[in-house]
């Protein structure tokens, strides 16, 4: 949720920032309302998703695989299922899901948003393919919009008016009232990461703010206004640009309870750290500038060859985990206590290891042992490779040697 606290006491120092490196980031469009009325200008989601790079969720309305399978081979998903620690097995009826699944992407791969009935909205991607989405099930589809209209001021919009959402490029500069993406460098036990930073999985811009106790007095601090955090016993040592220092518990800003510190580097990587791996962050003035609208790459489609343990060989559509069809949708995975949320396009091969973990390799040439997810174990549906001739073939997991990725 966007935080708008009732402050006991507000430390306000807010720094200049580089409108022209950082205002484009930000996610910017026109509203329509289901009476005709219009709003243009910035946008933040309730989710407090407000930066082209962030995340959009919400449910299919369907699973984009099924109609490819056969009754034999989703038998065979059945009884690998029984297994599953979700209970995958009730997610079938009659050999059809009766239940919904996830699409994610970055907001700036999405050229519109339309409801076209009371629960369903169709998602338009950059390249013209729409995705028909539900409500039924929660998401960024069921949260409020705040948007910045120059003529109307804040306004804050319930999902069930709008008719429709058309994302367009930000303007250069923007003056934000909320302020900019926050960057920085953060120490871990397994590293540092460098890039701008989502607190707690919500505090990402300058104005957001980071709340704590000092001796039992409630102090909410402007996230522009610290130079930086360190974790400390039961909360955290604060440094604020004016020079002062703080010890801050008491709540999940700054304790145990933090949700998590995701860092996003160059070419739109997303890692998340846990607070148990979390040593320090230091904010400092950023190095490159975030993703804008115009730079997101049309979405394709996800092809590539298939290799399988018996030395067979396909070449064609890939459709991964019989879900994720498009490149812009994510892999997810977790390394040594970091949890990797990378766009396919960014992935060149995939190697299954074992039921617990895959070896993903980027095109940058890192790589990555990834496990703890769907998409890189055991729990993983299978894919359906579209060859050229027409033909769909359903390749198990665990006959899988190797993915590479076009």
């Amino acid at each position: 949720m966007v935080k708008f606290r009732k402050l006991v006491v507000i430390l306000l120092f807010l720094p200049q920032v580089l409108l022209s490196q950082n205002s484009e980031s930000l996610i910017y469009g026109k509203i329509t309302l289901n009476n005709g009325e219009t709003y243009t200008g910035q946008m933040r989601w309730e989710g407090d998703q407000s930066m082209w790079t962030d995340i959009f969720r919400a449910d299919k309305k369907e699973r984009p695989a099924m109609n490819l399978l056969s009754e034999k081979e989703l038998r065979q998903i059945d009884e690998r299922s029984e297994n599953f620690q979700f209970g995958f097995m009730a997610l079938w009826e009659d050999k059809r899901p009766k239940t919904n699944f996830s699409f994610q992407c970055s907001f700036g791969d999405i050229e519109s948003l339309t409801t076209v009935a009371k629960n369903k909205v169709s998602l338009k991607l950059r390249n013209g393919k729409k995705i028909l989405l539900t409500r039924d099930k929660g998401g960024d589809l069921e949260e409020d919009i705040y948007i910045y209209d120059k003529n109307s001021g804040r306004l804050t919009l319930d999902f069930d008016n709008i008719k429709s959402i058309e994302f367009k490029p930000t303007p250069n500069p923007l003056k934000s009232p909320i302020g900019y993406p926050v960057y920085g460098k953060v120490l871990t036990s397994s590293g540092i990461f460098e890039g701008y930073i989502i607190w707690d999985l919500e505090e990402r811009l300058e104005s957001d703010l980071i709340s704590g106790r000092r001796n039992g007095t409630k102090i909410d601090i402007a996230f522009g206004d610290i130079k930086e955090i360190r974790a400390q016993a039961d909360g955290s040592y604060l440094k604020l640009l004016s020079g002062k220092d703080l010890f801050l518990n008491d709540h999940d800003d700054v304790n145990s309870g933090n949700h998590g510190i995701v860092i996003f580097g160059r070419g739109q990587n997303r890692v998340k750290v846990n607070w148990q791996n979390f040593i320090s962050l230091e904010l400092t003035k950023p190095q490159f500038a975030l993703t804008p609208f115009s730079d997101f790459k049309v979405p394709k489609s996800l092809s590539g060859s298939l290799g399988t343990q018996d030395g067979k060989r396909f070449k064609g559509q890939i459709i991964y985990d019989l879900d994720e069809i498009f490149d812009i949708e994510f892999l997810n995975g977790t390394n040594n206590g970091l949890e990797y949320t990378i766009p396919f396009w960014q992935v060149q091969r995939i190697e299954p290891q074992n039921d617990k973990f895959a070896l993903v390799h980027l095109i940058d040439g890192k790589q990555l042992l990834l496990g703890d997810h769907n998409d890189v174990t055991g729990n993983n549906h299978g894919v359906i490779i579209r060859v050229k001739n027409g033909e769909d073939r359903y390749v198990e997991w665990d006959t899988i040697k190797f993915i590479d990725f076009d």
